[in-house]
């Protein structure tokens, strides 16, 4: 388990309420999405979301192995639906909407965060999208979601872009709970 995956754990331990809906988009292998399964009072309250079809299968696997039922989907999450081109990387946890080096384009459907919210109705949201979590959310107001733990990629999007996304989950009437807030993941709440 990586340092992130760690942090995430770390901050969904000390924020995950039993009655939580979470959506978890870019769920890599769906470790912090097992976790808040195993966890959640009811059955079905976690949906996954991830690009890359080649994880969907271990997802699926990791929830089996786990006994425990999530909700996978597969498309990215961006301001349009359709379709996008998505970066696969030779290291699955740096694959991207956004250009990437030795990566592999792939094309794969896409949805708006909005349509997500509204059919999941998750009161958490927990992202890791690579640098794609700019375009998925700055113009959206992420109505009903009480809880985002989000990892922000200066490195992809830039400190400017990376400011600005804070500013707007502030904004929109989110706080930052500074203690659960570092090396790029932060925890908001409303």
């Amino acid at each position: 388990m990586g340092g992130y995956e760690r942090q995430e754990i770390d901050i969904l331990s000390k924020t995950l309420s039993p009655n939580d809906r979470l959506l978890d988009i870019g769920a890599g292998i769906g470790l912090t999405a097992v976790w808040a399964a195993m966890h959640l009072a009811r059955p079905g309250s976690v949906t996954v979301v991830e690009a890359s079809p080649m994880l969907i299968e271990l997802i699926d696997k990791n929830a089996r192995l786990n006994n425990v039922g999530l909700v996978i989907n597969w498309f990215a999450v961006t301001s349009n639906i359709g379709e996008v081109e998505f970066n696969i990387t030779p290291h699955f946890w740096s694959s991207s909407t956004l250009p990437r080096h030795n990566a592999t384009s792939i094309v794969v459907p896409s949805t708006k965060i909005e349509n997500l919210i509204e059919e999941c109705q998750p009161s958490y949201l927990m992202i890791d999208i690579e640098g794609g979590e700019y375009e998925a959310i700055i113009d959206s107001t992420l109505d009903g979601v009480d809880k985002i733990c989000i990892e922000i990629h200066p490195h992809y999007i830039g400190e400017e872009k990376s400011i600005e996304l804070i500013t707007h989950i502030l904004d929109i009437g989110f706080t930052a709970n500074k203690a659960l807030c570092a090396n790029n993941v932060y925890f908001f709440s409303r």
